[in-house]
């Protein structure tokens, strides 16, 4: 079975699949950091007038953005399950509420 796994790469042509994804890498246009950031509301360290010591590169806040609003989605998503399932339990505490109300008058 080892022999058969040495064998796999020269039989699906494993070298020339390397060649072509270095060559895909190479073709790939280089990422503009600055206008991608300036497009989300980023300013140079000269424009910038927020917090002092806040300021960061743009691809530091390209990064940033990238991997925090991820989580963001996350916890907003889990905030609107939370938000739906407590408006579904009031719902339901203002119709048993009424149901209590209701036999309470009954009763007197």
């Amino acid at each position: 079975m080892a022999t058969q796994l040495a064998e796999m790469p020269d039989s699906l042509g494993g070298g020339e699949v390397a060649e072509q994804d270095t060559t895909a890498a190479e073709a790939a246009p280089e990422r503009d950091f600055e206008q991608e950031a300036r497009v989300m509301g980023w300013r140079p360290k000269d424009e910038y007038d927020g917090p002092p010591g806040a300021w960061k590169d743009a691809q530091d806040f390209i990064e940033f953005r990238e991997t925090n609003l991820g989580l963001k989605a996350k916890e907003v998503y889990a905030l609107r399950n939370k938000v739906t399932h407590l408006t579904k339990m009031v719902g339901q505490l203002k119709d048993a509420e009424k149901r209590a109300f209701d036999n309470a008058r009954k009763e007197l």
